[in-house]
């Protein structure tokens, strides 16, 4: 789920506010998990492309994702949208595919957050931020992300219309408090009625990777990191 601000709005650190009253009030202190902080780094490798190349169309087709996440340290994805193959491989193939393949321009996605629980329902909030390519430590902001996983199922099948009725919980808990916030905020400064912040579905393709698994694999939690960290991208 991608944090959509209200209209007008651009995304700041400052919405995370919301989200937590939003899973304050969904999750009570007793069903927090108090797990280390969980880190992704979604990494966008541009190809060069020789200027001898004559047919255009080819340029950027070889661009791909590498995802890295805190919990496996010996392993990242690499997946090409576009083309939508995905692999698993070790975690020096970032190295090599940036020394050996041609791959000198990286733009790196870093979702990094807080994790919730309530029953067999886990919720991951994290901020993401972009690093701004030849401009060493510096950081854009690009919003923020809602992750939902229900535990005890790993087939997509099997556990959609039980992810379904949670998120839809979870976006009419945001709609109601967003409303109750601007009738307040309408009462006491006399403002027109605006479009409210929501939370937008991001839906990878899963079907368009052949070979995937029907159950969730770490590929699938890579394509969904590189469509969630697309989403905000392109939402900029």
């Amino acid at each position: 789920l991608r944090w959509a601000p209200a209209a007008g709005a651009v995304p700041c650190p400052a919405d995370e506010e919301s989200l937590l009253t939003l899973l304050d009030r969904t999750f009570t202190a007793q069903q927090r998990k108090h797990d280390p902080r969980f880190e992704i780094k979604c990494h966008l490798m541009k190809q060069s492309v020789p200027p001898t190349t004559l047919d255009t169309k080819k340029a950027g087709m070889h661009d791909m994702w590498l995802v890295q996440s805190s919990g496996t340290q010996d392993s990242c994805v690499l997946l090409n949208r576009r083309e939508h193959t995905v692999l698993e491989a070790d975690n020096g193939m970032l190295r090599i595919v940036e020394n050996k393949m041609d791959y000198h321009s990286k733009s790196t996605v870093r979702l990094e957050g807080k994790q919730f629980s309530k029953g067999d329902f886990i919720v991951r909030l994290a901020s993401a931020t972009q690093t701004i390519p030849g401009v060493t430590g510096q950081q854009a902001f690009l919003g923020h992300i809602l992750e939902v996983e229900y535990s005890p199922l790993s087939s997509l099948d099997a556990s959609a219309p039980l992810m379904a009725e949670f998120v839809g919980v979870l976006q009419g808990a945001l709609a109601a408090q967003q409303q109750a916030r601007h009738a307040q905020q309408q009462h006491q400064q006399h403002q027109q009625q605006v479009p409210l912040a929501r939370l937008e579905i991001v839906r990878p393709s899963y079907g368009k990777y052949a070979g995937l698994a029907s159950d969730f694999t770490p590929m699938h939690g890579a394509i969904l990191y590189a469509e969630a960290a697309m989403s905000l991208l392109v939402a900029r």
